[in-house]
């Protein structure tokens, strides 16, 4: 089901969303939303980037809004998400956090702009579908593209 919110704070559990930002100032800062609404639902959260850049505004932003959850960020050398047989699958960091916490958790990768194209489309919503068939699955997942 398509649902609107205006922060990502708001994302409720079990819901996967894909945010689009026209500045990594702004991606920052929703970062820290979204943080915000882990912390808010007591959930452990698991932030995953491959930008130096990035993880600096994550952590900067997030050190003045939300600083227990510093301990979020993980980075990681490429997408997170890969391909594999069945489609493109969250990468074995993403999928140990979810198994690790199975009464929930959130999850965000900013990687998308990586492999998100025109070529891809099907491959991405492939992917949404899979993620809905998880159902019910109590782990917040936002993936970030700026």
């Amino acid at each position: 089901m398509l649902q609107l919110v205006s922060t990502q704070e708001e994302l409720p559990p079990g819901s996967h969303s894909l945010s689009f930002y026209a500045s990594r100032p702004e991606a920052a800062r929703n970062m820290a939303s979204f943080l915000k609404g882990a912390r808010n639902q007591g959930q452990r959260a698991i932030v995953l980037t491959s930008d130096d850049q990035m993880l600096e505004l994550y952590q900067g932003e997030v050190s003045k809004q939300v600083p227990e959850m510093m301990d979020a960020f993980q980075k990681i050398p490429g997408p997170h998400a890969l391909p594999t047989s069945d489609g493109l699958r969250p990468v074995h960091e993403a999928m140990d956090f979810a198994s690790a916490h199975p009464e929930g958790a959130s999850m965000s990768g900013d990687t998308s702009p990586s492999f998100l194209d025109r070529g891809s489309l099907a491959n991405i919503l492939a992917y949404e579908d899979w993620f809905d068939s998880l159902r019910p699955f109590y782990h917040r997942a936002s993936a970030r593209t700026i």
